[in-house]
């Protein structure tokens, strides 16, 4: 099984106000410009879209049990976990200047790994769409 381990540098553009756990931020904001930057259902769930099984969004955020194993009955879940683990920093700090930097981590496993021009993508929208109490602009530096 492939699993990758990128690090990933927030430079951002103006003050930034976080919450003390970064993890939820950071995961919510990724979620929401991999969907932006992917989908071509927008307006429909991921559970009733045709291209569930092969849609980068539905894989990483709404994981579905494999086609095979749901057509052969061999799991009745609808879901399995992510495929990826955010290491956000683990400090409470809420304030980034400009001349700040905030380090985090994302683990990419199985076919995720694939993926990665496409979660880099996401995360430079990220930067383009902000993020934080004001929605403030990021520059993603590594």
């Amino acid at each position: 099984m492939k699993l990758s381990k990128y690090r990933f540098t927030i430079k951002p553009e103006n003050e930034l106000i976080l919450p003390p756990f970064k993890g939820s931020t950071l995961r919510g904001g990724f979620g929401h410009a991999l969907k932006y930057s992917v989908c071509v259902e927008r307006g429909t769930e991921c559970k009733q879209c045709m291209h569930r099984y092969k849609c980068i969004y539905s894989y990483v955020f709404e994981t579905p049990v494999p086609q095979e194993e749901k057509e052969e009955k061999r799991s009745k879940d609808e879901y399995v976990p992510h495929p990826f683990v955010i290491e956000p920093p683990l400090d409470k700090r809420q304030f980034y200047g400009i001349e700040d930097k905030l380090d985090f981590h994302l683990i990419l496993v199985g076919r995720a790994v694939d993926y990665i021009p496409y979660i880099i993508f996401a995360f430079e929208e990220l930067g383009r769409l902000g993020i934080g109490k004001d929605r403030d602009f990021l520059f993603f530096c590594d």
